[in-house]
């Protein structure tokens, strides 16, 4: 190939480099919330696929810089010692960010994040250059950054479609790059042939093809209406939950879609029957994101009457308000004294529902349109209409102050205010008298409901194990007798179930409510909400102050509540109660993600004064053994291939003439080859030599062509070869060995004749 032609392949292989960077990287930042806008990217990439390509073309330069990094490292060491250690904490510490990231625990912090990221781009650079630099096979670069594209574009990132276009198209471009310039170096070293020819019927059998393919994707039905099996898909989910969460078609698109009602059975929780209990898995989709300046529970269903293995709700009686109509019932002195007015707003991203999701207590709704909602017993609101993905409604909600200010303010509610106060107390027969004893144990030196509410609560937290690998309930048993004497695991729905029966037993009206916590902060007044945020809790109507909100899964932070019992493990009425305070050590985290707070420190640095986990001495030793082997790596591995080639030369003098002239040939070739002129694929010894023979007429007493007659006579003929014969053939080499010398200098040839593999392995060949 020409100087014109390699330099012309090489700038396309460069481009083409970079776009496929570009493409995975832009998604990998989207995925792990990487700030920089995308010219900034684009420049980042540009640099790194840059300084990679050198490194790949010229590994010594790579082996030189890592050199001066130790040095530098070393020197800087000496005269800070904490230099070191921060290197290695913050080592450590994007080390188990990236674990728990691909575990599903945690998300990447955002001082870890660029770094991350590099890191990435590192692997990705190093990768893809190996196959597009290194003369490799290149359609393995295809599974490689396909299943990436196809896996996020199924997880609903929308940009992972069109990045895989753009490096389809590089990919393409990069396969007939290099199909065309290896087509026409063949034909241009043979005589009669028309290049220009070459590709008509390429030409024509692509358009043949491609409007074959566009009028069948024409003729093809189209449309959202495609056939469910639900059998089938409910076993698959079983095999692979995963499949759960991957883009699934429009069913969040108004029009396409079908908006239903929430059910806690929809994100996970008892998917084939109504019944509680048994393990269960939690999915990863983004539902809605949630514009509030706190983490808030998002009420969707109340239940009011317990069969002993599952809960049923009362409905009625229901009312119909227009958008922005008051359906609150607060006098407006209520609401001045008890109240503290405020506002949500929840977007949908890919969910769609007839439920509208409100923290206690809603009062209005305002959204698009002039849609009417429903509202039911205890607050829980119906959309007809229903929302779907990217459209967004605002709950105006009225928070009750905290307990002890109602209580100064001098609220005064009582339990004969309930309407149908049966409901609120209702329990099955089926509750043993074990379960009675345990609760009048729990209470039995609390002197008010509140005490008795608080007591249960802080039991049920301290005494049984949060996970969602919880045991199926056998048949026949009652679902609260079952977690609190025999299993004594479980997650939300357990905790709420046997607090809501607890307090009932008391006497105290509560209900078991199910929605959603938007505890995921994306930034600063927005929360995000994932189907595995799902969640029950439990809500109590306590005299004199009214319905509060109790927590009694012990995966979740206790709420502390200001009140005269600074002990217990309350927390604050109505939707107030997910903050501030101290939180209680929990096991897990897989019902709800943690506030912000609870991570609060962890930036990956040492504490101040303390101790480092590893003693400085020991680091030092490490750090110059790394060094050391570093620094010696290139020497020891220079000094292994001149062993090889001295153990080569040895072995060649226990072999025949002819012996030697076939591999010292071999090696002839595979210089040929590295100065620009390697085999034509089915192009014969004697047909290489008269096709080169001009441009290597002077590299010896014998041309190539003489060089290349002793070699087939050697291999293919009995005829035993001579001393003189085999001198020339050597002293050829040799020749060979000085004008690539010459060409590439010394310094670059004693590295590719020493430190690569090629010259040994090509000369077995």
């Amino acid at each position: 190939m020409d100087n014109l032609s390699s330099k012309r392949q090489n700038m396309i292989h460069m481009i083409v480099y970079f776009v496929m960077i570009f493409s995975l990287m832009y998604i990998f930042g989207l995925i792990i919330g990487v700030k920089l806008n995308i010219l900034l990217q684009i420049g980042v990439v540009v640099v790194g696929s840059s300084v990679i390509r050198l490194f790949i073309k010229r590994p010594i330069v790579l082996y030189v810089l890592l050199i001066l990094v130790f040095i530098t490292g070393l020197l800087i060491s000496r005269y800070r010692e904490i230099f070191l250690i921060d290197i290695i904490a913050r080592s450590i510490d994007i080390t188990r960010d990236i674990v728990e990231y691909i575990q599903g625990k945690a998300y990447i912090k955002a001082e870890n994040v660029l770094w991350v990221w590099g890191i990435q781009l590192g692997l990705i650079l190093l990768v893809t250059g190996w196959f597009v630099f290194g003369g490799r096979k290149i359609y393995w670069l295809l599974p490689l950054y396909m299943s990436f594209f196809v896996f996020y574009w199924y997880t609903y990132v929308d940009q992972a479609l069109w990045m895989m276009i753009v490096f389809l198209a590089a990919f393409f471009v990069l396969m007939g790059t290099n199909k065309f310039f290896r087509e026409r170096d063949i034909w241009k070293n043979r005589e009669g042939n028309d290049f220009e020819n070459l590709y008509r019927p390429w030409v024509r059998t692509v358009l043949v093809y491609s409007v074959f393919i566009v009028l069948i994707a024409g003729l093809l039905p189209k449309g959202t209406n495609f056939l469910r099996w639900r059998w089938l898909e409910q076993k698959v989910f079983d095999v692979f939950p995963i499949v759960e969460d991957m883009r699934g078609g429009n069913h969040y698109i108004r029009g396409t879609g079908q908006a239903d009602f929430f059910n806690l059975a929809s994100t996970g929780y008892q998917r084939d029957t109504g019944r509680l209990g048994g393990p269960v898995v939690l999915g990863e989709q983004l539902l809605m994101t949630v514009y509030t300046d706190e983490p808030v529970y998002m009420r969707g269903n109340v239940h009011h009457i317990y069969s002993g293995d599952s809960w049923l709700s009362v409905s009625d009686p229901f009312d119909v308000y227009n958008l922005y109509e008051d359906f609150g019932g607060l006098t407006e002195e209520e609401e001045d004294k008890f109240f503290e007015a405020s506002s949500v707003t929840i977007v949908h991203q890919l969910f769609s529902s007839k439920t509208l999701f409100s923290p206690f207590k809603p009062v209005a709704i305002e959204a698009a349109g002039n849609h009417d909602i429903v509202v039911y017993r205890d607050g829980v609101i119906i959309y007809p209409d229903g929302m779907y993905k990217g459209e967004s409604y605002i709950v105006k909600i009225r928070k009750p102050l905290e307990y002890a200010d109602l209580i100064i303010s001098g609220i005064n509610l009582t339990k004969s205010e309930i309407s149908d106060i049966d409901i609120y107390l209702n329990l099955p027969d089926s509750i043993t008298k074990r379960t009675t004893d345990l609760t009048q144990d729990i209470v039995k030196e609390a002197e008010s409901d509140y005490e008795k509410a608080l007591a249960i609560e802080k039991y049920l937290r301290e005494n049984y194990r949060y996970t969602l690998e919880a045991d199926d309930l056998p048949d026949g048993r009652e679902f609260v007798d079952f977690f609190l004497f025999d299993s004594q695991i479980g997650y939300c729905t357990y905790y709420a179930t046997a607090m809501t029966v607890m307090l009932r037993l008391e006497g105290i009206p509560s209900r078991y409510v199910e929605g959603y916590v938007a505890h995921e902060k994306a930034a600063e007044g927005l929360y995000e909400v994932y189907q595995k945020n799902a969640h029950a809790w439990v809500e109590a109507f306590i005299e004199p102050v009214g319905w509060m909100t109790f927590e009694p899964t012990s995966s979740l932070p206790a709420i502390i509540r200001r009140d005269e019992h600074p002990a217990s493990p309350g927390g604050q009425n109505g939707s107030n109660d997910s903050n501030g305070g101290e939180k209680e050590p929990r096991e897990d985290n897989d019902d709800i993600k943690i506030d912000d707070e609870d991570f609060s420190g962890g930036g990956g640095t040492p504490v101040p004064n303390g101790e480092p986990t590893i003693p400085f001495s020991v680091t030092k030793m490490i750090l110059w053994l790394m060094a050391l082997a570093i620094i010696g790596f290139v020497p020891m591995k220079f000094l292994l291939g001149i062993l090889r080639f001295e153990r080569l030369k040895k072995r060649m003098l226990l072999m025949t003439n002819n012996q030697k002239i076939i591999l010292i040939y071999n090696y002839i070739t595979m210089l040929i080859s590295e100065s620009g002129y390697p085999p034509l694929e089915g192009e014969t010894h004697y047909e290489l030599a008269n096709r080169i023979a001009y441009k290597f007429h002077n590299q010896g007493e014998k041309s190539i062509k003489e060089i290349t007659a002793i070699f087939v006579k050697s291999k293919y003929s009995r005829y035993p070869a001579s001393e003189q014969d085999a001198s020339d053939v050597e002293r050829y080499s040799i020749a060979m060995e000085n004008r690539l010398k010459n060409d590439w200098g010394a310094r670059t040839f004693y590295y590719r004749k020493y430190m690569t593999k090629d010259f040994i392995s090509t000369i077995f060949g």
